[in-house]
């Protein structure tokens, strides 16, 4: 969205709030404002703030899960990543799936957990917010968002053997948080930021840019994914 249309879009709802407030009364004026902040900006992906969720045990193709809570989690094996298709749709715990956030998908995980993800064939390294449910397919153990696996390297190839540490502190600190109804989206920024963030796939396109934008604004190709098949928004 450009500066003019944004510009244009505020000032049209100005208008009409100050225009309401001479027709009604001053409750009616307020009421006309919080409506206006709901208005979705045009090429916005949408927000909603996810909640906490362990799930009940479910089953998927056959095979049966059991999610629970914890936090000395460790597991090594296959990931591949999600993006175009489950973009601006719901996640498990009820956010708004962005492929361009630092997120991930895990099938057991209590939600929201903070892991951190190896990339075993390149040594690359990321910290992680995981969301959702997934995969399940091919026994993989782990679905990254297209940026994510952008960063991790393995965009273009689909799919990557990867080491997953649960990191106790921040997951715990995200938990309280989503417990107590607070948005946890972009806690994980921070701690990418404390060390130096793998260099995406297309290093052509990198600039001198902060942290923040080169993990989260850098522009992506169109290459296929290995996306794996996902259904388990309810558990």
């Amino acid at each position: 969205m450009t500066v003019t249309s944004r510009a244009s879009l505020i000032l049209t709802t100005l208008l009409f709030i100050f225009s309401f407030m001479f027709l009604g009364s001053c409750s009616s004026a307020r009421y006309v404002a919080h409506v206006a902040k709901q208005i979705p900006l045009p090429n916005e992906t949408p927000t909603k703030i996810g909640h906490f969720k362990i799930g009940k045990p479910y089953v998927i193709k056959g095979k049966r899960y059991f999610p629970k809570e914890s936090y000395s989690f460790n597991e090594t094996g296959i990931a591949s990543w999600y993006g175009p298709g489950f973009h601006g749709k719901l996640t498990a715990n009820g956010e708004i799936f962005n492929q361009n956030d630092l997120t991930a998908a895990h099938r057991t995980l209590q939600l929201p957990s903070i892991i951190r993800v190896t990339n075993m064939e390149n040594g690359r390294s990321l910290v992680l917010r995981v969301n959702d449910r997934g995969p399940f397919a091919h026994d993989r153990v782990l679905d990254v968002s297209d940026r994510a696996a952008s960063l991790l390297g393995f965009k273009n190839k689909g799919t990557a053997k990867v080491k997953i540490q649960v990191l106790g502190k921040e997951s715990r600190e995200v938990a309280r948080m989503a417990k107590n109804k607070q948005d946890t989206r972009g806690f994980e920024i921070s701690l990418n930021q404390s060390q130096n963030p793998p260099v995406p796939e297309n290093a052509n396109l990198m600039r001198a840019l902060p942290v923040e934008t080169e993990l989260y604004d850098m522009p992506t190709t169109g290459t296929t994914s290995h996306m794996s098949s996902r259904s388990a928004q309810g558990y």
